[in-house]
């Protein structure tokens, strides 16, 4: 299966305005893209997992949202290795970049799988266990800590809440 990359729209997600293919008549010169700032991917993050679709299969839901989340990890490696100066940071940035592009390859295939596995729950009711726990566990995306500088500080503060986060979501499994 060929690697994901960190702009690809997962299905049952809401594809942000840069994800979205357009097409043209007439070629015109691409634009310099800028990556955007480290709090802003969080919170793209944050709001894409939000809008991921929630069928109600626990397995599925999970890789969903699983997916988005590697997804967000991805984007913020991307900061660190365009922008970042520490090699440390920059080592871990690359290690990102490897391994959730194969762990998310694993989820797309577990998504594949015909007919859904897994336990069932109700996404839509805010008092199913299992819809408090993946509210828990994302919390944190909504409220970052300080990110004051400079870049490779940030990333490493964020790349934290972001491991929490992940980890916490697995734990809601």
């Amino acid at each position: 299966m060929p690697a994901l990359s960190s702009s690809a729209v997962i299905p049952g997600t809401i594809p942000t305005s840069t994800e979205q293919e357009v097409h043209v008549s007439k070629p015109k010169a691409a634009p310099v893209a800028t990556l955007p700032s480290l709090r802003d991917t969080l919170r793209l993050l944050a709001h894409q997992l939000d809008t991921v679709r929630r069928d109600g299969c626990w397995d599925e839901d999970f890789a969903r949202l699983m997916t988005v989340h590697h997804i967000g990890a991805l984007r913020l490696a991307a900061v660190e290795l365009s922008h970042g100066n520490d090699s440390t940071l920059r080592a871990l940035a690359h290690y990102v970049l490897k391994g959730h592009e194969r762990d998310n390859s694993m989820l797309l295939l577990a998504l594949a799988r015909q007919p859904p596995k897994g336990k069932k729950y109700r996404p839509g009711n805010a008092k199913d266990p299992f819809v408090r726990r993946i509210a828990t566990a994302l919390a944190p995306l909504h409220q970052p800590p300080a990110t004051p500088g400079p870049l490779d500080a940030d990333f490493a503060t964020l790349m934290q809440v972001h491991h929490q986060t992940g980890v916490a979501l697995a734990q809601a499994q």
